[in-house]
């Protein structure tokens, strides 16, 4: 299986939530039952801390992932492009089923 490629655009300070579709090879929604997901952002590849922790829902076809508030408010405007990933366990088997960057939206830099 083929993890699905998607890049995320997050805004410091405001909360998260983003909803990927999942498929498998013949184009059907993945089934994922029995399975948990688990993802992190990162400053890049090689970096050994994570930025942050998704929270995720897995259901058939879709995973969910999000972050408060309180967590992207670490994020600085204008930070260069991160990287994340998303595996999923099922405590036998695991696989990367998303990833992508990561795009900081540097605003307007207004606060209203």
């Amino acid at each position: 299986m083929v993890a699905t490629i998607t890049n995320l655009l997050l805004e410091p300070g405001a909360t998260f939530q983003r909803d990927i579709a999942l498929v498998d090879d013949d184009g059907q929604p993945l089934l994922v039952s029995g399975y948990t997901a688990n993802g992190a952002i990162k400053s890049d590849y090689y970096a050994n801390s994570f930025l942050a922790v998704f929270q995720t829902n897995l259901v058939d076809g879709t995973l969910s992932l999000r972050l408060e508030a309180n967590v992207t408010s670490v994020f600085p405007y204008g930070m260069e492009p991160c990287v994340y990933d998303v595996y999923m366990s099922n405590g036998t088997n695991t696989f990367r089923i998303a990833e992508g960057l990561v795009v900081i939206d540097p605003g307007t830099g207004v606060n209203i």
